[in-house]
């Protein structure tokens, strides 16, 4: 309506407690041989995991571990798309942070996709901050926000949403 449009706009930048920052700092994870590559969060309509699925296709000849914590309505679906590179992608259900800490500490790089949509140009998802947090590198299929901060923080990389390609040479 006309007069929810003339309200003023402020925004809400996204990040992590300071208690996040501590728990990060104070867990050590030993290194792992495996390459590996995480997304966790919510399994849902926004986020762009077939992406996800088709980059892993494209890279199953490599010792790439993909890892996928949480839950959402689109978590069975992509499971089932999973089940041609079993070995390679493993599902977790949430967990407390503590132990996620730990598997973002122990991961090599952390994703951030969100499908191409106008609507998350804006879009700056909480896993982003605390996987920097983590001071894990990751890789951010997002146009717009989420990507000037990841280029000023030299965090890590930005591809374009929804290209697999892309997402697999990164």
């Amino acid at each position: 309506s006309k007069e929810i449009r003339k309200r003023p706009m402020i925004d809400l930048m996204n990040g992590v407690s300071k208690d996040f920052l501590k728990q990060a700092e104070s867990i050590s994870v030993n290194d792992t041989k495996t390459f590996s590559v995480l997304y966790s969060g919510n399994l849902g309509l926004a986020q762009d995991l077939n992406t996800i699925l088709d980059a892993a296709n494209l890279l199953k000849e490599y010792n790439i571990q993909f890892v996928f914590i949480g839950h959402g309505v689109c978590k069975e679906e992509v499971k089932k798309k999973a089940k041609t590179l079993d070995e390679k992608i493993k599902f977790l259900d949430p967990m407390e942070r503590k132990k996620l800490i730990k598997y973002i500490k122990q991961s090599s790089v952390c994703l951030v996709p969100l499908k191409k949509r106008k609507l998350f140009h804006r879009a700056l998802p909480s896993k982003m901050f605390e996987y920097m947090a983590c001071a894990k590198p990751v890789i951010v299929g997002i146009d717009g926000e989420a990507k000037k901060i990841v280029k000023d923080s030299k965090s890590g990389m930005c591809v374009q949403p929804e290209n697999p390609e892309m997402l697999s040479k990164a």
